[in-house]
Parts: structure tokens; sequence; C-alpha cells
């Protein structure tokens, strides 16, 4: 009888020590299952990091690009405006200097 209770009790620890390590090994699983979705889920936010870090990249360039071209066309318009100045200006002197040379040789 004591016999039997002790067998009895070695079964059922037996029994436990499988329980515990079929619930081991499944623990084990679903951790590696959970590190592998962590891991495809760091991939995709990364990745999509990485996507709008472009569009952003890309958005700046473009906004860079309108203001230089705004720059540019400014200078251009400004340098038009300088070079009539200066056209007139020139035929203006070039009026007096001949105006000043006809009355100084002309005399």
């Amino acid at each position: 009888m004591i016999e039997e209770a002790i067998q009895e009790i070695r079964e059922l620890e037996n029994l436990k020590e499988r329980e515990i390590n079929n619930a081991e090994r499944e623990a084990a699983k679903i951790i590696a299952g959970v590190e592998d979705q962590i891991t495809e889920m760091r991939k995709k936010v990364m990745q999509e990091v990485e996507e709008k870090a472009q569009a952003l990249r890309r958005e700046m360039l473009e906004k860079g690009e309108k203001e230089a071209k705004k720059i540019e066309e400014e200078f251009h318009h400004q340098a038009q405006k300088l070079e009539s100045i200066a056209f007139s200006r020139i035929k203006d002197i070039v009026s007096q200097l001949v105006e000043e040379m006809g009355e100084e040789y002309g005399n």
C-alpha cells in the first residue's frame, strides 16, 4: 500500500515534470515568435521612418529649389534694371561728352 502510494506520487511527479517541460517549450516557442514579431515590427518602423525622411528631404529640396528660383529671378530682374539704368546713363554721359567736345573743339 505504501509502495503503491509512493509509485503513484512518482507518476504524478513525472506527469507534472512533463507538463512543466511542455509548458516551458511552449513558452519558449511563444517568446521566439514574439521576438520575431518585434524584429519585423522594428524593420517595418525603420523602413517607414526612412521613407518619411526621404519624403521630407524631397520636400525640402523642392522648397529650396523654388526659393533659389525666386532669388535668381529677382537678381535677374534687378540686373535688367541696373543694365537699363547704366545704358541710359551712358547715353547721357556720351551726349554730354560730345556736347563738351563740340563746345571745346568747335570754337
